[in-house]
């Protein structure tokens, strides 16, 4: 870690270094899994996109005036700062948007707020692991604060999973049901079970089995007015099945 790198506490800006970091150990290892150049210098991407993050977080917080960096500028440094410049721009603009929106919010993502079948926390001095993505989990606190959440669909695991409420949100939802089928080998609604506090899904909304996989499936949002409905499918036979419904506003 470099010596100058440091964690704000701006909740958006920490969850920006954090993805920075994040970035640069995925990097780092696929450098050193192939025996590349990238591996015999001291200089990691992980430290350089350390450093990169801090000296924008810095100046976002008034510390440090440091221009964008210009378009010309085409070094493999120049288009990481480049990067993570629009990221952060994004994000700000993002959560801009939520402000000045008069009505709730639904969000979309890739990685979950928490999980009961997959590791995401750190386990802690007994032991136990959190469920809940500690980085998300500040971003979401910031944003909820200044405007209702009212439903988070999310990815990364290949199931369906309606969860009750947790971690202060009312609907999180894994819609990672029409990705790669997964064996019905695998048991995907069995809680890790070092999890201190566990989340639960709604009773009888689990994925159905076909030959050898979990089924496919997916979810439909429909909007009228203020009031948003939700559905969640899956396909089995060649009909499809509507295993829950929903309305909020």
């Amino acid at each position: 870690m470099t010596k100058d790198f440091e964690t704000f506490r701006d909740p958006l800006l920490s969850l920006f270094q954090s993805a920075a970091v994040d970035v640069g150990k995925k990097i780092d290892q696929q450098s050193a899994s192939r025996g590349g150049p990238r591996s015999q210098i001291a200089s990691s991407a992980k430290s350089d996109l350390e450093a990169i993050a801090t000296s924008i977080a810095r100046r976002e917080r008034g510390e440090e005036d440091d221009a964008t960096p210009a378009a010309r500028d085409l070094s493999k440094l120049g288009i990481a700062r480049a990067c993570a410049e629009w990221g952060l721009r994004y994000l700000k603009a993002v959560t801009l948007r939520i402000r000045e929106f008069s009505g709730r919010t639904i969000l979309l993502s890739h990685h979950p707020l928490f999980s009961a079948f997959s590791a995401i926390g750190a386990p802690g001095t007994d032991g136990k692991r959190t469920a809940v993505n500690p980085n998300l989990l500040t971003a979401f606190e910031r944003l909820s604060a200044e405007k209702a959440i009212a439903a988070w669909f999310w990815g990364h695991e290949h199931n369906l999973a309606i969860y009750n409420p947790f971690a202060g949100l009312s609907r999180g939802r894994c819609v990672g049901h029409g990705a790669v089928p997964v064996s019905v080998l695998d048991q995907i609604y069995e809680p890790l079970g070092d999890l201190g506090d566990t989340p639960t899904i709604i009773p009888r909304t689990e994925l159905g089995k076909g030959p050898g996989v979990y089924n496919h499936g997916y979810a439909m949002l429909a909007f009228r007015g203020k009031a948003c409905r939700a559905e969640y499918f899956e396909l089995a036979g060649g009909k499809k099945n509507l295993i829950f419904g929903e309305d909020f506003e």
